[in-house]
């Protein structure tokens, strides 16, 4: 895919953070998520020429139905280019399916993992329903993010299979890989 395909009217990003959590949560905070969206954003408008208007920031979204409402809102106004952007914790349910954080994350060993954290099956489902964008392309600056490449896991192969070619998945860490955020460094490790 060439960036200049960015800047097209019918293209849409979704840029989302998810780098503080509720008092009490074992995911630690990353700093690093809010400068990457920040400078993510600014690359966006300055060398791909994406309209301010085509680009979405989410950060720190409170809870999963949050999160999942920002993605069916960004995917539905997408026709040519839907780039969807995570950067946070992937963490993973008692049956290894990945999961997007919120501030809600806590534990998923505790409690109804539907409250704290978005099952990556249900990002699939939401742009499988809500994107007709000619390519879809998902980044994942998480941990674990190669289990969304597994179909068994909730991948984005439907919402590939119908977008077509360029469409893509990157993952910035393998299926039980931890992700890179140095702690005091500005962007996190994918940016």
């Amino acid at each position: 895919m060439v960036f200049s395909d960015l800047a097209g009217p019918g293209s849409r990003i979704l840029l989302i953070g998810s780098g503080r959590h509720v008092t009490g949560s074992l995911l630690p905070d990353l700093p690093s998520v809010a400068s990457t969206l920040t400078d993510l954003a600014e690359v966006l408008a300055g060398r791909c020429g994406m309209p301010a208007g085509q680009v979405t920031t989410v950060m720190d979204p409170a809870n999963p139905i949050e999160l999942a409402n920002a993605i069916e809102r960004a995917a539905e106004q997408a026709g040519d280019v839907f780039l969807l952007y995570y950067a946070g914790h992937g963490v993973l349910d008692a049956e290894g399916a990945l999961h997007l954080a919120t501030q809600a994350t806590i534990d998923l060993g505790r409690g109804r993992v539907g409250h704290q954290a978005l099952a990556f099956a249900d990002v699939n489902d939401l742009l499988r329903e809500h994107c007709q964008a000619a390519r879809v392309v998902a980044v994942l600056d998480a941990c674990h993010a190669g289990r969304a490449s597994t179909p068994s896991a909730g991948s984005l192969h439907a919402a590939f299979e119908r977008a077509g070619q360029g469409s893509c998945l990157l993952a910035a860490a393998s299926r039980d890989e931890h992700a890179l955020a140095p702690v005091g460094a500005v962007p996190t490790r994918l940016h």
